[in-house]
């Protein structure tokens, strides 16, 4: 876990050049959906929605909360933070981090209820606000339980602005 807040960090800095100011102040509605894998024995589908407010803090870090469904058996639940690089006018990289709640219902055990989710996003953004793009992320409990397994995850995305 520490590797990742050092990578976040690492990001958070490069991000803040001035090419790479943020743009858009909307909040963003996203629906997603893709492939879960979780072991060779462990892979399915995955469907989420993602909350990412307007309000941005020390001027890059964006709120956002995420409601997952892994193999539309199980629910994870996160807010955290993420940070939107414009690498060009319109094509935007975002690296967050998200603590949360994971309930297993009927499907792979994750060792813990609290995980952390760390992903990376990369979204073509239309003027209007809206975007579509796929998402990379890792759900982890950081070793707190008797066992860490862990997801893997590949979504593609729209985001609606409001």
């Amino acid at each position: 876990m520490f590797r990742i807040a050092i990578y976040f960090s690492l990001l958070t800095i490069f991000c803040s050049f001035t090419w790479m100011q943020p743009r858009n102040h909307n909040t963003l509605i996203t629906v997603g959906g893709g492939h879960l894998y979780g072991g060779p024995r462990h892979t399915s589908g995955i469907l989420q929605f993602e909350y990412k407010f307007a309000t941005r803090f020390w001027k890059y870090l964006r709120p956002q909360a995420t409601l997952a469904f892994p193999q539309l058996k199980g629910v994870f639940f996160g807010a955290g933070i993420g940070v939107d690089c414009y690498l060009t006018r319109h094509l935007v990289f975002t690296p967050s981090f998200e603590p949360g709640f994971y309930s297993k219902g009927k499907s792979r055990d994750l060792g813990f209820p609290i995980q952390f989710r760390s992903s990376v996003e990369l979204a073509l953004e239309k003027c209007n606000g809206a975007r579509v793009g796929t998402q990379f992320y890792h759900i982890s409990n950081a070793s707190l339980g008797h066992r860490n397994p862990g997801i893997n995850a590949w979504v593609f995305f729209v985001g609606f602005p409001l």
